[in-house]
């Protein structure tokens, strides 16, 4: 969605044919997750392929986020020519940065704490059923 409406609302195209357009850097991920879907047998070893294209999608979204911001802002104030949108919004990178290592973090310890309770009620469950056993025999 955000590669239809920066293609609308950004003026600025790449002449250089040294970089792809968004869409066709993008067009493995869309490819390899339309067949992941469809198959009826779904395992993690068969993502490990395409994690450095979901990292290059979140890059490519916080881009395209910051061309739109800099849109907004030249349309708000009359920006001088020849300004550099990650002038002004180079922010937006080091605030989804932030988010994402914090997320990472809460997800991490939210891990950590379940598998430690897992493992306390399954404690709990062994000494009960060795008490159970010492007072049947």
């Amino acid at each position: 969605m955000l590669l239809v409406i920066s293609y609308f609302l950004v003026p600025a195209r790449c002449k250089s044919t040294l970089n792809l357009p968004h869409y066709l850097s993008l067009s493995p991920l869309y490819l390899w997750l339309f067949v992941f879907t469809i198959q009826p047998h779904k395992e993690e070893r068969f993502l490990y392929p395409i994690y450095f294209l979901i990292t290059l999608t979140g890059a490519i979204s916080v881009d395209i986020i910051q061309k739109l911001i800099f849109r907004l802002i030249s349309w708000i104030k009359k920006l001088p020519k020849g300004k550099h949108y990650l002038d002004y919004t180079m922010f937006i990178a080091g605030f989804a940065m932030i988010i994402v290592t914090l997320l990472g973090k809460f997800i991490f310890i939210y891990i950590y704490l379940i598998n430690k309770m897992i493992f306390f009620v399954f404690f709990l469950l062994q000494t009960r059923i060795i008490t159970y056993i010492c007072i049947i025999s």
